[in-house]
């Protein structure tokens, strides 16, 4: 039986997120994506471990990358890595797949970079992480991340509660409840601050 309408538990997940993106960084880079597996069969999509193994790559590949900015800038910068994820089932295919937010510092990662390059900026990075996770060669399955759209936030300027609003409303995307498999053993979100 799916259900419908949207999982108000996970909307209040998704504000919080966004409001401890702000607190970390007032200039917030909002990043939302999907990350989905290949037509073949693949261990990592029966593999809970799998998002876990992402963030976690993620955060490895933006720590590298603020240490060498730091050096290259003459600046000790940082950069608290916020995120909310879902797990999904397509409703025609029934394949696994992962909607995601992510938050990051603004002042250090403006945009996303040149989606064509392999390297060098945050899309690659994002893109590398996940391909790591699902332990795929990376140059092959770079499609595998999509990304949706991006948000920039400014917890100093006058229309904040808009800018929050737009996030929260690409959020409830998130937390719709059509397509979660709720209880079967495996968890349906994640967050920073779970």
């Amino acid at each position: 039986m799916q259900l419908s309408g949207y999982n108000h538990d996970y909307q209040i997940v998704i504000f919080n997120t966004i409001m401890k993106a702000l607190q970390d960084h007032p200039r917030t880079l909002a990043i939302r994506l999907d990350l989905r597996f290949p037509d073949i069969e693949t261990e990592a999509e029966t593999d809970p471990r799998v998002i876990t193994r992402f963030v976690k790559s993620l955060k490895a590949k933006i720590g590298a990358d603020l240490k060498r900015k730091s050096d290259i800038w003459g600046r000790n910068l940082s950069c608290e890595l916020n995120y909310v994820w879902v797990r999904e089932y397509g409703e025609i295919n029934g394949k696994k797949h992962y909607h995601v937010l992510l938050f990051v510092n603004k002042d250090v990662y403006y945009s996303l970079g040149d989606y064509r390059r392999g390297n060098g900026n945050l899309s690659a990075m994002i893109r590398q992480a996940w391909c790591s996770a699902t332990r795929l060669t990376h140059p092959d399955f770079l499609s595998l991340t999509h990304f949706v759209q991006v948000f920039h936030l400014n917890k100093n300027k006058a229309d904040i509660v808009y800018q929050v609003g737009e996030v929260a409303g690409c959020g409830d995307y998130l937390a719709k409840n059509v397509t979660k498999r709720y209880g079967d053993g495996e968890r349906s979100m994640g967050s920073s601050i779970l």
